[in-house]
């Protein structure tokens, strides 16, 4: 018994000094899908600066770049006629971010979307 609890602490205590040293690496990713847009609304069409959303409301980009915004977005108020533009961004998960042995043990979660701000926007037209 005695053998056993010695083997025990010996395997433990080189997990915590290789994980320590980053040698070892006993955590593994864990992609978890998410959503990290609050009220997405569709985004019906883009033309140059402006752009109209499923819900009949148009905006004119006054800052930023409207090339990342894709077929969802987040518009939010910030004064009664200019709004900011949220999109969702994909995160890139690398591999490599262990070290040189492996040990999946424990997973680590990490969300495979954030919330990322590319315009801002003033109001053309509202709903009809």
């Amino acid at each position: 018994m005695k053998a056993y609890a010695l083997t025990l602490f010996a395997i433990v205590l080189t997990l915590v000094v290789g994980e320590l040293t980053g040698l070892v690496g006993i955590f593994y990713p864990k992609v978890v899908r998410n959503q990290p847009l609050v009220n997405p609304v569709r985004v019906a069409s883009v033309d140059g600066d402006k752009f109209t959303l499923e819900d009949g409301r148009v905006f004119e980009c006054i800052t930023g770049d409207l090339a990342m915004v894709g077929n969802e977005i987040e518009v939010q108020a910030d004064s009664p006629r200019e709004y900011t533009v949220a999109v969702e961004v994909k995160h890139f998960i690398c591999p490599c971010f262990q070290g040189l042995i492996r040990i999946p043990l424990i997973p680590q979660k990490i969300d495979s979307y954030s919330r990322r701000v590319v315009a801002g926007a003033k109001v053309v037209s509202e709903r009809p």
